[in-house]
């Protein structure tokens, strides 16, 4: 069960700028409100049953008699939360980085830090001792609050070829003719046999073959068009795999039509 989705993407499209942070979020394709900052001051994703159980946590506090019971995911939560996990800090470090090279531009923040009065010690190094508060600035811009412009995001994501996200959704689907990804020669993780069987189903199925073999219908359907359906190395398919793709396209299985039902 993957809980965390990205709900209401308009919504999130429609902004001048993000904070570094939700722009990591949103490439990955996470809602940004499942990021937060924890103790070690990291940002993670964290997901629905997390966040429910910090509210048992603090609902437990206020009240002792509350007998909630805490929200145990199962190994598939936890695996898919580690995963997105690993994403989210993957482009987050990036953007960062070209940030801190000046490759992205953006308006930098940056979250004073307070110093002991005692020890003058703080979490970013030790200073002279002082008898008042002291406030140091860290090195590196807050990524909560940092921003970038949506064009100089898009920008960049176009630069470095990082377009499998919701900011190049539009432009795609524009692209392709609108057609599906696994409809289109030019993705990524495209299958001409998936192709064959979307497209043989499309065709026979707007023109019946009436009592005629189904299957017979799709698979000279495929062969007629099998030069549309190419591999990565401008090969066809092969004749099992015309076979293949119109059982899959079949509506009644591998018998090949309702009579053999």
């Amino acid at each position: 069960m993957i809980e965390i989705k990205l709900n209401e993407p308009k919504l999130w499209l429609n902004q001048p700028c993000y904070a570094v942070t939700h722009a990591a979020a949103l490439i990955v394709g996470i809602n940004p409100d499942a990021i937060t900052e924890d103790q070690f001051c990291q940002w993670i994703v964290k997901s629905d049953w997390e966040r429910t159980n910090d509210a048992i946590v603090l609902s437990r506090a206020l009240n002792p008699e509350d007998k909630t019971e805490f929200i145990k995911p199962n190994k598939d939560e936890v695996s898919w939360h580690g995963k997105i996990n690993t994403s989210f800090n993957a482009v987050l470090i990036s953007l960062f980085r070209a940030i801190q090279k000046g490759i992205l531009p953006a308006d930098k923040c940056y979250e004073p830090k307070v110093l002991s009065p005692k020890t003058n010690e703080g979490q970013y190094g030790r200073f002279r001792e002082a008898s008042t508060i002291t406030y140091i600035f860290d090195g590196a811009p807050n990524l909560g609050t940092t921003t970038i412009d949506k064009p100089d995001l898009i920008a960049w994501l176009e630069k470095y070829d990082m377009k499998d996200n919701i900011f190049f959704q539009k432009q795609q689907a524009a692209t392709d003719g609108g057609l599906p990804g696994y409809l289109n020669p030019d993705h990524t993780h495209y299958s001409p046999k998936l192709h064959a069987a979307v497209s043989a189903w499309l065709a026979v199925d707007a023109d019946p073959p009436g009592q005629k073999n189904v299957k017979f219908a799709l698979e000279t359907w495929i062969s007629d068009h099998v030069d549309k359906f190419k591999n990565k190395k401008g090969k066809v398919l092969a004749s099992d795999a015309i076979k293949e793709a119109a059982t899959v396209a079949n509506w009644y299985g591998q018998k090949g039509s309702k009579d053999s039902d």
